[in-house]
């Protein structure tokens, strides 16, 4: 009986390593994705892209991979800076959904704003690649005030 609960136990610490290794995968591929931003390295963003990408701004407007390319090629929006203050992820077979909450300054037509927003963020198992094939932000309302 001992030596079933300790292989028990060795198998569950493997399962429980590996899903943590996954998770921290997916986190690190997001965080990625906010520097790459940042940096503007299109060519990077466009390999972590699926071709059927669909982006959903916190404004409500939607933008497919090419169009999300294009923006931040020509500087729209710029991204200054992004500050995640928490995210998990959750695993559904080959696809990983990721939920977070960051604080971003972009600028637009020359004037900076600042935005809290939760988001989520889809990513999809293709071979050995995960690509993000949907992202879609909402405004957090403003904190209570006391």
């Amino acid at each position: 009986m001992k030596t079933i609960l300790t292989i028990a136990a060795i198998l569950f610490a493997f399962a429980a390593h590996a899903q943590t290794a996954a998770e921290k995968e997916i986190l690190d591929l997001s965080k990625a994705k906010f520097r790459w931003q940042i940096e503007r390295k299109v060519d990077s963003l466009a390999d972590m892209f699926d071709d059927n990408l669909v982006f959903v701004h916190s404004n409500g407007m939607t933008s497919d991979k090419q169009k999300t390319l294009d923006g931040l090629r020509n500087g729209f929006p710029i991204y200054n800076t992004t500050d995640v203050k928490e995210a998990s992820v959750r695993f559904f077979g080959k696809t990983a959904v990721l939920i977070g909450q960051a604080y971003f300054e972009l600028t637009m037509n020359n004037a900076r704003s600042s935005y809290n927003l939760v988001y989520t963020e889809v990513y999809q198992k293709t071979g050995k690649k995960w690509k993000l094939i949907v992202r879609q932000a909402a405004s957090l309302p403003p904190s209570p005030t006391k």
